[in-house]
């Protein structure tokens, strides 16, 4: 895993103690007189909402940008082998490539799978 995906992933794990760690530090009155959660609409519920939505959209935002990363890495490394995004290239997946190595047509893709956790 390369050091930018390293970085996205932490990122989402500090985003969610920000998240919730704001929310919690608002229910404990820590943040009054500016913020208290009699401020927010539903109290610690609607508070739990905010950041369930928050840290939604961050999931969403740094997902997308870890997913750009290694499809950048796969364009990389069907480059070096002498492939190229199949298609038109306006594709915006780009995860199918093809060229000729040794005079022989290829075709490759990949498929991100998650590995571990029980079935």
């Amino acid at each position: 895993m390369g050091l930018k995906k390293t970085v996205y992933k932490a990122l989402g794990v500090a985003w969610f103690f920000v998240v919730f760690g704001g929310v919690i530090y608002v229910d404990l009155g820590r943040a009054e007189p500016w913020l208290s959660i009699s401020d927010i609409p539903g109290g610690m519920t609607g508070g739990m909402a905010i950041g369930i939505v928050l840290f939604a959209v961050g999931g969403v935002v740094l997902n997308s940008r870890i997913t750009r990363i290694e499809r950048a890495e796969w364009r990389e490394v069907g480059r070096e082998a002498g492939l190229r995004p199949a298609g038109d290239g306006r594709d915006t997946d780009e995860t199918e490539l093809t060229g000729t190595i040794d005079g022989r047509t290829v075709s490759a893709g990949y498929e991100k799978v998650n590995v571990g956790g029980e079935e």
